[in-house]
């Protein structure tokens, strides 16, 4: 090994190479340097810093881990080990380094971002962010970070009230503020009161601090009220002011597809693939994957691969491809070649267990299905994955998992009182749902073949006949799910007698031929159809237009058939855990069917 001289010039050099951003001739120099002995958990923590510019998370992790294994009382590598494993979607690990580093020290800084965390989507601790926060004192506890955080805190708790309390107080304290503006915005949709929401929406979005995301929020929130022209003006407007936006690329998309657009990629392919932004090029090539567009995918990814040879992005869109084309052993070694570096990444995770089960591998597919349930073990997808490895290998935890008969529920509306019958009231709402079905193909990657699906969160909208629906459903799924047996080790049943509120809801028009390929519904809790109008089929027309669970939509190498079938029947509903494959079979008929669905949450266990 060189002297301490020589080692001192060589990691000066490197250092040097690191700041002006040659991170990987810097880490030739940090390698060399190991690789001759060098054991110093600065050099670890250079290197992973090196890393993770360079978006190597995996391999960035691992230094950060090493250099804390020498020197554990480093809070700063903490905070980055913990923004590294939240990348990685590895959670759990995420919050061990968060606590360790408030451990070690406390600051402000520290503890808003740690209560960040908590209220990711995939964490939802909002009771320990609030428990957190409350250790700020002074002008800290009066941050605009602290009361927006606090407000969402309350918010994700149901308590409107106090959210709304917090959010005032942000807008007196920061009256310029992009983000209070932002938040009031979404508070005020949340709470349905659309007037405000609109003014908060249009000021987030013409700040002179605007970001694509405030763009986005007001389209969303013209699609959301059935606005669709004010929704295409502003998403027009939006793109020129943030064309490299994947988000208002994508939704650019989807809207030009449901209005009928046939060229709705046209926006991507103004430039060839090579000149877009890596990110933005390969939002096209999933976007030609969604549509089973293969030939433009492949020719896409063809173009893509001298810029990109050694992008764990490029290979699993060839292992995306390689699937698609029902080449499941090229998929499965891809894959391999991959999840050694991402272990943690899900959608890896999930394409490899969909190619496993269409291989017919099921058991080795079993590992990777406990990971991802290890990582979020209420999403509804993973735990339709793992009804499909119990029943296709015979295990009897599948009869445990998708009880159908205690567990799927069809019931009859509770017929609103200001009418006189549930004739009458699905009269007047057929006329109301009709008028709302403004779009002219279904949604981009969605069930739905063969019909519309209106814009936005149904029950958002303020028309008496819809808020009548709303408390009627609310009512019958209500006492629907009053007998539902508390079973704390099943997905479903561990929530059972909680206070339910809705999650999602939409209304779906489908026609001649029109049918729901099988699916799942990732964010619920329990789903449901209820039936609105139903066309009158022929008698030998056997299961035509009916419900049936237990379906996958996957590919399986040995093909399952439904377990159960229920018929539509207006004013009656079909009520079954989220996690559970369902879809619709097609019907021939003149008339349309007109059903609206829905996702149910639970109020979390205090």
């Amino acid at each position: 090994m060189a002297n301490s001289q020589q080692i001192q010039q060589y990691v000066n050099q490197a250092m040097q190479l690191l700041q002006r951003g040659d991170y990987e001739q810097a880490l030739k120099i940090f390698v060399a340097l190991e690789q001759a002995g060098m054991q110093d958990f600065r050099l670890f923590r250079a290197m992973a810093s090196a890393y993770e510019r360079l978006q190597q998370n995996q391999l960035a992790s691992q230094y950060f881990s090493r250099s804390l294994a020498i020197n554990p009382t480093q809070p700063d590598v903490l905070m980055s080990l913990a923004r590294l494993y939240t990348l990685l979607h590895e959670y759990s690990q995420a919050q061990a380094c968060y606590e360790k580093a408030l451990g070690i020290n406390k600051d402000d800084g520290m503890l808003i971002r740690y209560a960040r965390f908590l209220l990711l989507e995939e964490v939802a601790q909002p009771q320990q962010a609030l428990s957190l926060l409350s250790a700020l004192t002074g002008e800290g506890a009066m941050t605009e970070s602290a009361l927006l955080l606090r407000a969402k805190a309350q918010g994700d708790q149901g308590n409107r009230d106090e959210q709304q309390a917090l959010l005032e107080q942000a807008l007196t304290r920061y009256p310029e503020s992009r983000d209070v503006q932002s938040a009031l915005a979404w508070y005020y949709k949340d709470t349905g009161d659309n007037e405000n929401a609109q003014v908060y929406f249009t000021r987030a979005a013409q700040h002179p601090k605007a970001r694509a995301d405030d763009a986005e929020g007001l389209v969303l929130f013209y699609l959301a009220t059935g606005a669709i022209e004010s929704a295409r003006r502003s998403l027009a407007e939006a793109l020129t002011h943030y064309p490299e936006s994947r988000k208002l690329m994508k939704l650019q998309a989807s809207l030009r597809y449901e209005m009928g657009d046939d060229n709705y990629l046209s926006h991507y392919e103004r430039k060839a693939v090579t000149e877009l932004p890596p990110a933005l090029a390969f939002d096209y090539v999933d976007q030609c994957l969604n549509a089973k567009k293969l030939h433009q995918a492949q020719i896409a990814l063809d173009s893509l691969q001298p810029l990109h040879r050694s992008s764990a992005y490029l290979t699993q869109r060839y292992a995306l491809l390689n699937y698609e084309r029902g080449d499941y052993a090229g998929a499965i070694d891809l894959l391999n070649e991959i999840i050694v570096r991402e272990p943690g990444n899900p959608l890896l995770l999930q394409l490899m267990v969909k190619s496993l089960f269409a291989a017919g591998d099921i058991a080795a597919s079993q590992p990777y299905i406990s990971r991802l349930l290890e990582q979020a073990p209420d999403d509804q997808f993973y735990w339709a994955l793992q009804s499909t490895q119990w029943r296709l290998s015979g295990d009897d935890r599948y009869a445990w998992l998708c009880d159908y008969a205690s567990l799927v529920r069809p019931v009859e509306l509770h017929c609103p009182p200001e009418y006189g019958s549930t004739t009458a009231f699905l009269a007047e709402l057929k006329t109301v749902l009709e008028q709302l079905h403004t779009t002219r193909h279904q949604p981009l990657e969605q069930s739905l073949v063969g019909g519309t699906q209106t814009t936005g969160y149904l029950f958002e909208r303020r028309h008496p006949v819809i808020q009548s629906l709303k408390t009627a459903l609310h009512e019958t799924c209500r006492d629907a799910l009053s007998t539902l047996v508390v079973d704390e080790t099943h997905p479903t049943c561990k929530s059972a007698q909680r206070d339910i509120s809705f999650a999602t809801s939409w209304s779906v028009r489908l026609q001649d031929q029109g049918f729901h390929v099988s699916h799942v519904h990732p964010k619920g809790w329990y789903s449901s159809a209820f039936y609105v109008d139903v066309p009158e089929l022929p008698d030998n027309d056997a299961n035509a237009g009916w419900l049936h669970l237990g379906k996958p939509g996957i590919i399986t190498a040995q093909p399952l058939d439904a377990e159960q079938w229920i018929q539509p029947q207006p004013g009656k509903l079909a009520l079954f855990p989220s996690f559970m494959w369902h879809g619709t079979a097609p019907f021939e008929s003149q008339q349309s069917r007109l059903t609206v669905a829905f996702d149910l949450s639970h109020q979390r266990k205090k």
